[in-house]
């Protein structure tokens, strides 16, 4: 093999590991942002009752890891119901702005999820007129 050869294989050695090291570097890394997620759709489900609003929250846990929790909130009026479903992106982002990503974790790690639940009972009940005095939980789903 002439010089010139081996210098172009060397070359493209160098530079298809310098590719891949910094793949593996932004995939390391990207993680650290933590920024959190929420879903703000509407869950299309059929209600078991008309007077039950349906949640659902996408939070971090960890640095690379998401939790999906569905949650069902019974009323006692539809006047509860409606002012509910008025408030609830609020509701959702004052929850996540206020749970950070290591308390969710701590959370799921531990199966504390009574803790979520007393957050989240306590928040709403900051947004909306009547109290909630209750609230289920439909899923946990960690991604």
């Amino acid at each position: 093999m002439k010089r010139s050869d081996i210098l172009k294989v060397l070359g493209a050695i160098v530079f298809l590991g310098l590719f891949f090291g910094a793949a593996m570097l932004h995939r390391h890394y990207r993680g650290d942002m933590n920024l959190q997620q929420i879903s703000m759709n509407r869950i299309k489900k059929a209600a078991t009752h008309h007077r039950v609003v349906p949640v659902s929250v996408i939070s971090n846990i960890g640095s690379s890891r998401l939790m999906v929790l569905e949650m069902s909130i019974p009323c006692q009026d539809e006047g509860q119901c409606i002012d509910l479903k008025r408030k609830m992106r609020s509701i959702k982002s004052d929850f996540l702005i206020q749970v950070d990503s290591e308390d969710m974790t701590k959370w799921v790690r531990n199966r504390d999820y009574g803790s979520i639940k007393i957050k989240f009972l306590q928040i709403i009940n900051r947004h909306i007129k009547d109290r909630v005095k209750n609230l289920y939980f439909d899923s946990f789903l960690p991604l």
